[in-house]
């Protein structure tokens, strides 16, 4: 097309292209951070081990873009969202009824994580 300038065009493009990566790499650790806050604050406390046991992974590279995780760490943490009925590795028999607190805090931040990617990449992409 007359009047592009190619090798301006290439350098804008790799420009926004760094600008949207820095995006996705920001948006999957702000998501994942804002999944651990809603569901500290959401884990049933009796001594505090659980909800310290939260740890956030990445942002890893992944395909096009980049993925974090978060999530509890102790050995205990899933049978407190889920629950657990019948006997454990000695012998004693559970009847637990789970108190969900990963799933909700993901249903809870979603709204907004959402929300922030959009606002994140209409940046990165208008430069």
């Amino acid at each position: 097309m007359p009047g592009l300038d190619s090798s301006a065009t290439q350098a804008a493009l790799a420009a926004m292209l760094a600008r949207v990566t820095l995006a996705a790499k920001q948006v999957a650790s702000k998501g994942a951070l804002a999944v651990e806050a809603a569901g500290m604050a959401l884990t049933a406390v009796r001594t505090g081990t659980l909800r310290r046991s939260w740890i956030m992974t990445g942002p890893e590279p992944l395909g096009l873009g980049f993925a974090a995780q978060t999530g509890p760490t102790t050995v205990y943490a899933r049978r407190q969202e889920l629950g657990f009925r019948g006997p454990d590795s000695l012998g004693r028999l559970f009847r637990w009824q789970g108190k969900p607190y990963v799933k909700p805090a993901v249903e809870e931040v979603t709204p907004v994580i959402l929300a922030y990617a959009q606002s994140a990449y209409i940046a990165a992409i208008e430069g």
